[in-house]
This record gives structure tokens, C-alpha cells and sequence, in this order.
């Protein structure tokens, strides 16, 4: 088989916090393996920037990384893709927060910016997420910073409106599965778009590529890659916008839509 850029999202796909996976499963390594081995090229696909990939994560050999939505992107370790956000749109973001007392996210490459560390509800949120304090800044210049992308997390559901009103001049806004906590994505910018020209960049082309996702943020990557392959446990939207459902994350789903598509010999596992 000819070689395939596989792209693969973190939280729902490769491991799942909320549900007790804090690792990926045996047999979603066995799959990363057996690709790499066949010569295919695996790759991580997030809304997470990189220094908030958990490290049993990012300790993988991959291929390289489309992070942060698409606003950053990596081949190799050598950075191919990077958009920043305005000073303009980072200052709005905080003067609405401020004003509706929502907790507030800005990532980039190396560190995450948080208005607070010793906030409560931040403090659970990290704990959840696996949010490490090394990479926490909460004494920061808004005007001087770097951010690929950011994230707020609101207080009631019907809350969401004001985002999309307020912030949708600056960001393409995306809700979690939870949709309280919402992804501020550059616009422009989606982990499709980072893919597209991560892959070109690379000289190959769109018909190579292989999408695993779970979550909303995954829909527009799942259509645009060839084969668009939804978790089990994804959202309705996902599994629609998909070519393939396969079994859940603790079913084997990876390894199970590697086998169904022959990607990885059978014989080799």
C-alpha cells in the first residue's frame, strides 16, 4: 500500500479523561506501531497546543503535529504552520470574560496563559485535563503575548450565544461535547486547513490522508481528509461528517478501522 498520512486527535480518540483513560489503550499503540512499521506517516491532530499534550502523549514517536486547531503545525519536529491571534481579539476575549466572569485560556506553542492560577474552578479544570502547572503563566502583558488558540469556559449553557455574538468578528467558536467549555480557533484556521497545508508543504496530497476524530472541533478535518474515520463514543455531528464509524475507544476503535481499511497487516499484530 502506498505510504498514508494518518492524523489522529487526542481527547475522545487516543485517550479519554472523562471516562477513566488516561492512557492510550494497548491496542491503539499496537496500531500506531504496526502504520509506522508499514511506512505510513502518523501524526497528532488537537486543539491542544503542544506543551498541553499530556507527555505519555506527546512521548510517542510521531510523525509530527497539527496543534492548536491548525494555528501551529510540525513535520519532524520543524515548525511548518503558525498563526497568531490580534492583540485586538486577545484584549477582547478578556474584557468579555471580565465583564461575564468566564474562565479564559490563551495558548501557544510553549506555555498557556490563565488569568488566575489559584482560581477554584481553574484548579479543577486542570486537574481534569491534566493541565500542568509549569506551563501556566497568570502574570502576563496581553499585548505582547503569542496565541495560536484560545479557549473559554462559561458558566451556564445558554451563555454560548454571547460568545458567538461577541467573539465570532475574531474567532471561529467551537463547543466541546460538555458545551461549557468552548474553543476560540483563528480564523482562517482548523485543524482541516492546518492539515491541508501541513500535506502540501509535504508534497503529498489530500488523497493520502486518514482522519480519526471524536468531537465538533473534528467535523470540518473529518470531511476534508479522504478517509474520515468518527469514534464509536463521537458526537452525532462527527459520526455525519464521517466515511466511517468505527468501534468505541476502549473497543479497539483504532486498531479495528486499521484492520477494516488494511492499512496494517493482520499477520503483524
Amino acid at each position: 500500500m502506498e505510504k498514508k498520512l494518518l492524523f489522529f486527535d487526542i481527547d475522545g480518540t487516543l485517550i479519554d479523561y472523562h471516562n477513566g483513560i488516561n492512557d492510550m489503550p494497548k491496542d491503539t499503540i499496537t496500531a500506531l506501531d504496526a502504520l509506522r512499521h508499514q511506512g505510513h506517516e502518523v501524526f497528532l491532530a488537537t486543539g491542544r497546543c503542544r506543551c498541553f499534550v499530556p507527555k505519555n502523549i506527546l512521548n510517542y514517536p510521531w510523525s509530527g503535529m497539527v496543534s492548536c486547531n491548525g494555528g501551529y503545525a510540525t513535520f519532524k519536529h520543524q515548525a511548518i504552520v503558525r498563526y497568531n491571534a490580534t492583540k485586538e481579539a486577545i484584549n477582547k476575549v478578556i474584557d468579555l470574560c471580565h465583564q461575564h466572569h468566564f474562565l479564559y485560556y490563551f495558548e501557544n506553542n510553549d506555555v498557556i496563559y490563565v488569568p488566575d492560577c489559584s482560581n477554584e474552578r481553574h484548579k479543577e479544570l486542570a486537574k481534569n485535563w491534566g493541565m500542568d502547572d509549569d506551563i501556566l503563566i497568570d502574570d502576563f502583558d496581553p499585548n505582547t503575548i503569542d496565541c495560536h488558540v484560545a479557549m473559554v469556559i462559561i458558566n451556564h449553557p445558554e451563555e454560548k450565544q454571547i460568545l458567538f455574538d461577541e467573539l465570532s468578528p475574531y474567532f471561529d467558536v467551537q463547543g466541546h461535547s460538555a458545551w461549557y467549555a468552548f474553543d476560540l480557533t483563528l480564523k482562517d484556521t482548523s485543524k482541516a486547513k492546518g492539515i491541508e497545508k501541513l500535506v502540501k508543504a509535504l508534497g503529498c496530497s489530500m488523497e493520502d490522508t486518514i482522519a480519526f476524530g471524536d468531537g465538533r472541533n473534528d467535523i470540518e478535518m473529518l470531511q476534508s481528509a479522504h478517509i474520515g474515520i468518527a469514534m464509536g463514543n463521537a458526537v452525532t455531528e462527527a459520526k455525519q461528517a464521517a466515511d466511517y464509524i468505527t468501534t468505541n475507544i476502549e473497543e479497539g476503535g483504532i486498531l479495528n478501522a486499521c484492520l477494516h481499511f488494511k492499512l496494517i497487516d493482520s499477520q503483524s499484530i
